[in-house]
């Protein structure tokens, strides 16, 4: 028998078994209601870039921030048609400085889907460094709109190479990372 032949075999067993496994799952979950709290909603892949005015450095200051974040591709069984996601904010914050970017707090996003939807959500933010990658999680819960009362989890990666810029003439202007929204 042909390699080929005996590969696409196989794969065609494998993509069954998986099929059976995804529909088994979806029947139990339409039987009851705690199942369907353990499955997401929604999971994105994401990619964003925030900028700085005036760049970042060790020394505290006003800086006019930017953020763009797209949410795509998503896969919801909830929601088939939501695709795609996307979140921008403009907002000035005072004593930023490259310090502050491992800093905690509390914030809202608002993510705008391609149905034209949107989700809310409260969460709070930590930051850490670990070998050379800087990891935001955002934490909470959905206040708003499609999703509402499910639980919000963003993780966000990025490297700490761009740190470097904060002991340049102009500092840290942008930083960039990617990541997975999950929301069950």
């Amino acid at each position: 028998m042909q390699l080929s032949r005996v590969i696409g075999i196989r794969l065609r067993r494998v993509l069954a078994v998986l099929v059976t496994i995804a529909c088994a799952g979806l029947v139990s979950v339409a039987g009851t209601a705690t199942s369907h709290a353990a499955l997401a909603d929604i999971v994105c892949t994401t990619s964003g870039t925030t900028t700085y005015n005036p760049g970042l450095t060790y020394t505290p200051q006003t800086s006019a921030i930017t953020t763009q974040t797209a949410f795509a591709p998503c896969v919801s069984l909830s929601a088939p048609l939501v695709t795609s996601g996307a979140r921008s904010a403009n907002f000035s914050r005072p004593d930023q400085s490259c310090l502050t970017l491992l800093e905690s707090g509390t914030g809202t996003n608002t993510i705008t889907w391609n149905t034209g939807q949107t989700t809310t959500a409260q969460f709070t933010v930590t930051s850490t460094v670990a070998g050379g990658i800087r990891t935001t999680t955002q934490t909470g819960t959905v206040t708003a709109g499609l999703f509402t009362g499910d639980t919000f989890l963003n993780v966000v990666t990025a490297p700490t190479t761009d740190l470097l810029n904060c002991v340049l003439p102009g500092g840290l202007t942008s930083t960039s990372g990617t990541g997975l929204l999950t929301i069950t």
